[in-house]
């Protein structure tokens, strides 16, 4: 499937694992984003991939596709809307 951004892949891949509601860590991220996400970009290493998948996670945050709940005394745990 093509995705004109990178962010869109991200939010396919998460819904294809989570509904709406379901809350996820850093680590679940990682696992489901990472195999898609290597066979088409390359990273210079682990820290620049995790810098690159936290941005797109910021992005569909304020697109108000994604929770952070942070501010509910949970950080690094997420939820799809």
């Amino acid at each position: 499937m093509y995705y004109s951004t990178r962010w869109k892949m991200t939010l396919d891949l998460l819904q294809s694992k989570f509904c709406s509601g379901d809350q996820f860590v850093w680590d679940d991220v990682y696992s489901i984003v990472h195999p898609s996400r290597s066979k088409i970009s390359r990273f210079k290493s682990k820290r620049s991939f995790k810098g690159a998948i936290l941005r797109e996670l910021q992005v569909l945050r304020d697109l108000n596709y994604i929770k952070f709940h942070a501010k509910e005394g949970r950080p690094g745990v997420y939820s799809l809307v």
